[in-house]
Parts: structure tokens; C-alpha cells; sequence
């Protein structure tokens, strides 16, 4: 399934990705996942070491943090390098990445992208 829900959330300890993480609990109809407070999802913190974190875990995890964060960190596990891959993410934007590690780690990040969603494109 495409929307499956998280093991866990990783969310920043800024005010407004807690509102954003807010939005998205009511929504949630089942049991809402563990939440823990992730220092390394604030706007200039260095994520890099969250890449082992996530494959040490080996759940679904949702990150809600900010920017320029988020888009590095989407580059590391999709290009495996800093900034190799221009995503751009706009406030609420989702993104699913799917862990798929391959031998060649390093040439690629041990994630590849399969969707991006504007939850703004259902406004009518």
C-alpha cells in the first residue's frame, strides 16, 4: 500500500513540525505510532547520521522536520552524497522513499524515491 502506516515518527522540536505532525495524528484513524523528538531534523543540523539510524531500524519511519534539511537528507539516501540529487520540497510535501540497498552503495543512497504528493493538489 502506498499509504502504510509508520512504525514510528521522527519529528524536530520546533514548533512548527509539531503543528504539522498535529495535523497529520488527527487524521490517523488506527493507533498512532511512537513519536520521538529528533534533534538532527532541525533546519542546520547535520542528518547524515540519521541514514544509519533508519537502516538499523529497518521500519517505516515518517520524518517531519524542515528545510534545507529534509532535501539533503532526501539526496543522501537516494544519491548517497550530499546535495547529488536536487529534490525540492515545499511546505507538506510527502515523500515516500522505499529502502532498497544495493551492492554499489555509495554510487546510490540505500533508497530510491517512489512517490512525491502535494497534500495542496486535493484542494478544489
Amino acid at each position: 500500500s502506498y499509504f502504510k502506516m509508520p512504525t514510528q515518527v521522527w519529528c524536530s522540536p520546533f514548533q512548527r513540525a509539531q503543528e504539522t505532525l498535529e495535523l497529520l495524528q488527527a487524521g490517523w484513524a488506527t493507533e498512532k505510532p511512537k513519536v520521538k523528538i529528533q534533534e538532527a531534523l532541525v533546519p542546520e543540523a547535520d542528518s547524515a547520521h540519521l541514514v544509519k539510524q533508519l537502516a538499523d531500524l529497518q521500519n517505516n519511519v515518517l520524518l517531519v522536520g524542515h528545510n534545507p534539511n529534509l532535501e539533503t537528507l532526501a539526496s543522501l539516501l537516494i544519491a548517497g552524497e550530499r546535495n547529488r540529487v536536487r529534490i525540492t520540497l515545499k511546505t507538506a510535501v510527502l515523500i515516500r522513499l522505499l529502502w532498497e540497498p544495493i551492492p554499489l552503495y555509495g554510487a546510490t543512497g540505500p533508497a530510491a524515491l517512489q512517490w512525491m504528493f502535494d497534500p495542496r493538489s486535493l484542494q478544489l
